[in-house]
């Protein structure tokens, strides 16, 4: 039998044309639900004061913001981060005196915030607070400079949501952050449970401590510096300030104590440094060694 070139080409063409479609299709198929890859998030810019963060995402700083009566940066959800990118918040203390808060999270929450971070470098100048925690847990602050405001760092329970220290600010970390020449103390504590605070600088805060536990427990307090306060360098309330490490400070020259545990016998806390510095306790002095 004579078989035909021409139609076994055709066959072949035929063939081929089909099986590259049935092998798009498969491929097509496969990856019909297979996620693409996603997208990295797109950084949201803050330009103003007054800026409330309401919604999860990653914010930066894009210019200075200069304040007149108003908050600076206000977060009230969760998984945020917030890069101050080098910029700098400030109030008008002239006009208007310590107002407000230079960046607050959790503020009147009633189950506070998570997950949070603020990265500096950046500078917080003339609030009432330089940075404010209320019920914030799992959420962290590096690389900040609080000066000239009130207060530089306050880590509290949840004032505003009308739980006070029922419902502490629990499992933050603070590290490399500076708070200086504020004239209160530099970081403190009402209502804060198991964070850490981690190579800072907490000094010439003028009428303050360096850093104040006053309600806390659970708290390391590693690897910081606390010189030149107008009152104490580190101090904790005994009653209401306990089951706290205070390991490898360094304190020095302040105004009334370096190392304060108003405890009488100072076991409340554990308390250690290199070189041993003097500890002040209700009922005598040791060394905290």
């Amino acid at each position: 039998m004579k078989v035909s070139l021409r139609s076994n080409l055709e066959e072949g063409r035929l063939f081929s044309g089909f099986f590259c479609v049935l092998t798009l299709s498969l491929l097509a198929a496969a990856f019909a639900g297979t996620p693409a890859f996603a997208a990295p998030p797109s950084l949201v810019p803050i330009t103003s004061c007054n800026t409330v963060i309401n919604q999860p995402g990653s914010y930066f700083l894009a210019n200075d913001l200069s304040c007149f009566g108003q908050d600076g940066i206000n977060i009230i959800v969760d998984h945020v981060t917030v890069s101050l990118n080098g910029h700098s918040i400030t109030a008008d203390v002239e006009d208007f005196g310590f107002f407000g808060n230079g960046i607050s999270v959790g503020i009147g929450v009633l189950k506070g915030n998570a997950h949070v971070t603020i990265m500096g470098p950046g500078t917080i100048t003339g609030f009432n607070a330089g940075i404010n925690f209320e019920q914030v847990t799992q959420s962290t602050v590096a690389n900040v400079m609080a000066t000239g405001n009130f207060f530089g760092f306050v880590i509290n329970g949840g004032f505003a949501a009308g739980c006070a220290q029922s419902c502490p600010s629990t499992k933050n970390t603070f590290q490399g952050n500076i708070s200086t020449n504020n004239d209160q103390h530099g970081f403190t504590m009402n209502g804060a449970n198991q964070n850490t605070y981690l190579g800072n600088t907490a000094s010439n805060n003028f009428n303050g401590h360096g850093i104040l536990i006053f309600i806390g427990t659970g708290n390391d307090v590693n690897n910081n510096v606390a010189n030149n306060n107008g009152d104490g360098g580190i101090t904790l309330v005994g009653g209401t300030a306990t089951g706290n490490n205070v390991i490898r400070n360094t304190a020095n020259g302040n105004g009334s104590f370096d190392l304060f545990d108003t405890s009488a016998d100072c076991t409340s806390n554990t308390w250690r440094t290199t070189p041993s510095v003097l500890l002040h306790c209700r009922a005598f002095n040791k060394l905290a060694s």
